[in-house]
């Protein structure tokens, strides 16, 4: 195990790149639970040299900290320590390998490794706590919250031998949970996308899990209806399995994790979710893979969580969702939306998605594959990939969308039925564009035959204004007619026929920001006041691309 190199740690300091840093982190860290699994299995001490080896390395670390939660670098130089997303994993790992392992290490070791949690996660906590200041998460309406929570009270349940010390982290715990559950709407949508559902709902339930053992179940935090649509959305947001609109800086391509549905199953009494194959314990979270693979009683629950809708959509009204289904898995799939995102959103009021068999061939591009220091700048949405340039929503006159958690973008009507489904948005306000007096989106969504979908833009403006609707891609696409586009993805083609006053004109660029790679065709065309373009989506049974 080479030493931590502090000029990786540096280089976000210098650069603003996360990556260098963050990588020599997640190597070095990457060593204890592989270690850790292998003794508890065998548990004849084969492992233990390696263990103290890296227990005695990670202790004394310079920074468990993530560089850019370091921007002062007080926790680098031992000024000051804190607890952050990955400190407060670290602190969890090492206070569980303490416990599962006990008088196998050495006492000098354990010794080593303990004055390093009390230093760094402990006493900060403690002080914390008392005040109400220091650690800013505790308050924050993010998954900053779950996952700092679950590592510093799983930690501290876990090594802390004074039980009245133990009850301050547990019932801390148990107050400030709130806030990250204050990040979801009544509607139980998760905000910050797919991937970071992943992320927070599965330290959340890891929190729940500590509380139920804890305190002999009289805790359980999923005896609360909005935890209980929170915990649905892994299910709920997908429009066909595994095909999801990759909105807010969710990662295009990322899954619900097939440990934690599994868990809310079993927790639900819902049909059970197969776990799947490519999940690595030793990759992923312990406690996670613990509580799902070796449930306690409280994963036994007579709790019901009922789904948003009925299978053929799911509808979030506070958050301006609507997922929409086929009847069968074999047709056309839709997800739109309305509102903006919090602190991961993208300008894209009015964004969408097409899913077909196992693949999207239009929509979304999703979020960034890292992050640097102006990911959450002032200067976020220069980035095409971020502002609504890399949409399917119009470019108005010239003019980008604006902010859209500045943005009011009400859904205007719904009407659902078992054969088709509508729904219209109100878009004014997410452009700044003088000669733009309205603007409102209409969504028809046809579950006959192998499904359409028709998306009609209604303009009323100033004089004639240039108008560019956008469609996006992973995938290929090829023009069929003056008006008629085929997107391809995986083998699944849509066909996309546009309907405008006048003749459009049709470019494409090739965008690649922050790692992601897609296509936006322009629509190019000249609206008057009174006028519209639609947008009609199909699936094409047979396509080739030339």
């Amino acid at each position: 195990m080479d030493r931590d190199n502090i000029t990786d740690i540096y280089t976000y300091f210098k650069s603003g790149s996360r990556e260098v840093g963050q990588t020599m982190l997640n190597a070095r860290q990457s060593w204890l639970m592989p270690l850790l699994l292998a003794e508890c299995a065998e548990w004849k001490g084969r492992f233990v040299p390696a263990l103290t080896m890296v227990l005695n390395e990670l202790a004394t670390q310079k920074s468990w900290a993530l560089p850019a939660h370091d921007v002062d670098q007080g926790y680098i130089t031992g000024k000051r320590y804190f607890v952050e997303l990955n400190s407060s994993q670290m602190g969890y790992m090492l206070a569980t390998s303490l416990a599962l392992l006990g008088e196998r290490i050495p006492a000098q070791t354990r010794l080593k490794v303990m004055s390093s949690l009390e230093m760094r996660m402990f006493a900060p906590m403690r002080a914390s706590y008392a005040s109400g200041k220091g650690q800013t998460w505790l308050r924050v309406e993010s998954n900053w919250n779950a996952v700092c929570l679950a590592g510093t009270t799983g930690a501290a349940l876990a090594v802390l031998q004074n039980k009245h010390d133990r009850a301050l982290f547990l019932a801390a715990a148990e107050y400030y949970q709130q806030f990250y559950m204050k990040s979801f709407p009544a509607d139980g949508f998760e905000v910050e996308g797919i991937s970071y559902w992943n992320y927070g709902f599965s330290h959340y339930a890891i929190l729940r899990e500590e509380l139920w053992r804890a305190t002999g179940g009289k805790i359980d935090l999923f005896n609360d209806t909005k935890v209980q649509k929170a915990a649905r959305f892994g299910q709920d947001i997908q429009m066909l399995p595994g095909v999801i609109a990759y909105f807010s800086d969710a990662h295009f391509g990322s899954q619900p994790d097939p440990l934690l549905l599994a868990y809310i199953a079993r927790t639900f009494n819902h049909q059970s979710v197969a776990v799947g194959a490519a999940t690595n314990p030793v990759e992923g979270t312990l406690a996670l893979d613990l509580i799902t693979f070796f449930p306690s009683h409280s994963a036994v629950s007579s709790l019901i969580a009922d789904s948003n809708d009925s299978p053929l959509r799911t509808f979030y009204p506070v958050a301006g969702i609507l997922v929409e289904r086929p009847r069968d898995n074999a047709g056309l799939a839709f997800t739109i939306k309305a509102e903006g995102d919090g602190p991961h959103n993208h300008n894209d009021v009015g964004s969408y998605a097409i899913g077909l068999g196992s693949a999207q061939p239009a929509g979304e591009p999703g979020g960034p594959a890292y992050y640097t220091s102006q990911t959450f700048s002032k200067d976020r949405f220069l980035s095409k990939l971020l502002n609504s340039y890399g949409h399917p929503v119009p470019v108005v006159d010239g003019h980008l969308q604006r902010n859209s958690l500045k943005v009011k973008a009400p859904v205007l009507s719904t009407h659902f039925t078992e054969n088709e489904d509508n729904m219209t948005i109100d878009m004014t306000d997410a452009y700044d564009a003088p000669a733009l007096k309205h603007l409102q989106r209409q969504v028809s969504y046809s579950r006959e035959g192998k499904g359409s979908v028709d998306i009609v833009d209604s303009y009323d403006v100033e004089g004639t204004i240039p108008v560019e609707e956008a469609i996006t891609t992973h995938g290929q696409w090829k023009q069929v007619d003056a008006s008629t586009l085929d997107f391809t993805a995986n083998e699944e083609t849509v066909r996309i026929r546009i309907v405008a006053p006048t003749g459009i004109r049709i470019t494409s660029e090739k965008i690649d920001d922050y790692g992601i790679s897609f296509t936006r065709v322009a629509l190019k065309a000249q609206i008057r006041s009174g006028e519209k373009i639609a947008i009609h989506i199909a699936p094409v049974v047979h396509s080739s691309l030339n």
